[in-house]
């Protein structure tokens, strides 16, 4: 049973470690480095489990002491850290394989199962070499003992005959099994001219990948090589010798180049594998590409490479250059990955990613901020993890297709308000295979939102009270003006009549203003009933039928086909639109046109929050227009360019819209004409539009 030792300063991780390994694993367990090293003084381990937290250069000499105690162990880290260069430098001093936290059960299993296999494996290597030093020893000298058949060649380098075939095919089929599960580039290349060097007893290897970028091939990883000698192959390009091994796909001995190398070749291809220090190359091919290829020097014993040896070497190059694909593969897929992780930690919002059956695979750390989850808890679990509501809306999306945009619910955990949406995640033929939530927390949105609505309201009311005071001082004005000259002109029959008149009627423009606040501020309550569109613009055309003919002004009807029944108060909605047909017609003293049309809405129109369908109506001018300046005011109380009139008519207009569950707009071109579009839902249901006088 392999021997494992966690340390960590968190109980948690090493409780977590603990459950995973003991089924497998004889585990040791230390929460600080002195700890660590006394164990490993009494106790040999094959794995070291190191959680780092903070990483740092402190945590580099730790790791360098522990290496230092246990040369053989495979050192694992645990880490958040996303500092290349310190993860470099941990690779330097001995780790192995870096597993990034937050940590998962499933990665920590795969991490587990392939490092263990590859201690396995240099284990078994390490023992049979043993086993044929000890036959050696034992076996009888002198000409009496001369072994017979293949296995008399198929000898490790300077040992007897008792490592026959067998046992090169069993390490080749585990070295094998043990690349196949090795994704990382680095580490697979070291497993590899590590296990070749001691199955073959070569004296150097090296192995050459092919940099895409740059066009040549470079070092990956080498034994028995200077750093100097690395360095400076770097630059060299080794055209000859890749481009023979491209074309043929065959080993190339040294003893080979005069009866397999054409003479213009063989010279140029000496010189390269003078250069590499070789015996013989052999090509790493997949699917017909060269991926690179291994430079293998003598053998230590001074033997040959046989026709067995070959033979092997061939069938571990076909497995190596499928294991290095994959790990070229993967290499491009993780930093594929490494950037859409970026990108979900930079981002402001929660995402969740489920798959078909409802698993979260994915949980960014907004997520974990606004939800207050640790992804390693929830990851692999079901949604219904995160909570009843989360887990409705992507069930809803998964089962019936029904996705979310911008829906608002209130955080379970502490009341906040989230927007949320969802989507369907498809494969290439459609299929749904997940779905993923974003979400954000609209607390400091709504805080901002109301100080906008209060800054809305003071400057609301701050306008309505100064256009307020204009109306009324007007009147006012008038009748102190009389009173004033009341006293000393009493007796003037004259002016008493005149007295009498100006008063009486700038009082009832006073009442007019106050009844007209009355309504705006303190509208009665609705009765909806279903009403015909068309027969309600009827009856205001009919209204206002002397006034359009008195002014010269053509009436067009641009009605939809169906005969519209929509929920409405019909007095107030006449009210509305008579307010903007009066304001059409005021706008067209010459004449002109005034065209209504009406239309169906499928979708709702941009700022109304209701999901429901919406009748459209137009009433359309070609007076005079209105200011660009002036448009953000026309539904503003007392708002008006025109000497009669309160300028209330437009703002009573919006109310009732408004109150309805619809909205007014308003488009207009100066000296062109003006549009006014009013929106009525086909449905009963109420508004949640914003207005700063509410």
């Amino acid at each position: 049973m392999n021997s494992v030792l966690v340390v960590a300063r968190e109980a948690e991780v090493r409780e977590l470690l603990q459950e995973l390994l003991n089924d497998s694993c004889i585990v040791l367990a230390a929460e600080s480095e002195s700890q660590a090293l006394r164990m490993l003084g009494s106790t040999a381990v094959d794995l070291i489990f190191m959680d780092s937290v903070p990483f740092g250069p402190e945590a580099l000499d730790v790791m360098r002491n522990l290496k230092e105690s246990a040369p053989d162990a495979a050192v694992v880290l645990l880490t958040a850290s996303q500092d290349k260069e310190l993860l470099y430098e941990a690779t330097k001093a001995g780790v192995w394989e870096v597993v990034s936290r937050p940590l998962e059960v499933r990665s920590l299993r795969e991490t587990l199962d392939k490092v263990l296999e590859r201690q396995h494996l240099l284990k078994e290597i390490k023992f049979l070499r043993s086993q044929v030093r000890r036959n050696h020893e034992v076996q009888p000298q002198g000409p009496s003992f001369q072994p017979r058949g293949p296995e008399s060649r198929l000898l490790l380098p300077g040992h007897s005959a008792w490592m026959s075939g067998i046992y090169y095919r069993e390490l080749s089929r585990k070295l094998s099994r043990a690349i196949a599960h090795i994704f990382d580039l680095s580490k697979l290349s070291e497993l590899v001219v590590e296990s070749l060097l001691e199955i073959f007893g070569a004296g150097r290897i090296v192995l050459m990948l092919e940099d895409e970028k740059k066009g040549f091939f470079k070092p990956l990883a080498y034994l028995g090589y200077s750093e100097t000698l690395m360095k400076r192959i770097e630059r060299v390009s080794f055209s000859s010798l890749t481009s023979w091994l491209a074309k043929r796909g065959q080993i190339l001995k040294r003893v080979d180049l005069t009866t397999k190398v054409d003479i213009s070749e063989a010279l140029r291809i000496k010189e390269e594998m003078d250069l590499l220090e070789c015996e013989m190359v052999i090509p790493l091919l997949a699917r017909g590409r060269l991926l690179g290829f291994l430079a293998l020097g003598s053998k230590l014993s001074g033997n040959e490479f046989y026709s067995e040896d070959l033979e092997i070497l061939t069938m571990m190059a076909n497995y190596m250059a499928l294991a290095v694909e994959n790990a070229l593969l993967y290499q491009e897929i993780s930093l594929q990955k490494s950037h859409n992780e970026n990108i979900l930690r930079g981002i402001i919002s929660g995402v969740i990613v489920v798959d078909k059956e409802g698993k979260i695979t994915t949980f960014n750390r907004q997520a974990e901020r606004i939800l207050r989850l640790s992804a390693r808890k929830v990851i692999g679990e079901s949604i219904q993890r995160v909570g009843s509501v989360f887990a409705d809306i992507m069930f809803k999306a998964l089962r019936e297709g029904e996705v979310s945009i911008r829906k608002e619910i209130l955080n379970p955990i502490n009341k906040a308000p989230l927007g949320i949406s969802t989507s369907l995640l498809n494969d290439e033929e459609g299929q749904i295979i997940g779905a993923i939530m974003v979400f954000t927390d609209l607390s400091r949105l709504k805080k901002l939102e109301e100080k906008v609505r209060y800054l809305e309201r003071q400057a609301f009311w701050s306008k309505l009270a100064s256009s307020m005071a204009h109306r009324v001082r007007n009147p006012l004005v008038a009748i102190r003006t009389f009173v004033n000259l009341f006293p000393q002109k009493y007796q003037d029959e004259d002016f008493r009549s005149r007295f009498y008149n100006l008063v009486n009627m700038e009082v009832n423009r006073l009442n007019e203003i106050i009844e007209k606040l009355i309504e705006f501020a303190q509208p009665p309550e609705l009765n909806i009933r279903e009403e015909n569109v068309h027969l309600v613009l009827k009856e205001v055309l009919q209204l206002f039928e002397k006034e359009l003919v008195a002014a010269n002004i053509k009436v067009v009807k641009n009605y939809s086909d169906s005969s519209i029944a929509v929920p409405m108060d019909s007095e107030r909605v006449k009210e509305a639109m008579d307010n903007v047909v009066k304001n059409a017609i005021e706008a067209m003293p010459q004449g002109g046109t005034l065209t209504l049309s009406t239309s169906d809405l499928d979708s709702r129109p941009g700022g109304l929050e209701e999901a429901n369908e919406f009748f459209q109506i137009q009433i359309e001018d070609t007076g005079c227009g209105i200011p660009e300046e002036h448009l953000s005011e026309v539904f503003t109380p007392f708002f008006t360019t025109k000497t009669q009139g309160l300028g209330l008519g437009l703002s009573i207009s919006q109310r009732i819209v408004s109150d309805h569950g619809g909205s007014i707009r308003v488009s207009s071109v100066e000296n062109q004409g003006s549009k006014f579009f009013i929106f009525l839902p086909k449905k009963k249901g109420s508004s949640n539009v914003h207005h700063p006088h509410s």
